[in-house]
């Protein structure tokens, strides 16, 4: 139990899962707009072909 240990802790910035994270965010985001819309009935919003692609990939 006299022993001494190291402990090394490695932290990385732009991983893929913070990548992952992030696109989820912004999908979540972008659901919730068409959802919100839809639920209200509201016409008047409108989402681009880029970002209904976006949603679906």
């Amino acid at each position: 139990m006299g022993r001494f240990s190291y402990v090394t802790r490695v932290l990385m910035r732009h991983t893929i899962e913070e990548k992952m994270m992030a696109l989820k965010g912004k999908k979540t985001k972008l659901y919730q707009a068409v959802m919100d819309g839809a639920v209200t009935g509201k016409k008047s919003l409108s989402i681009s072909k880029e970002d209904f692609d976006f949603l679906l990939n």
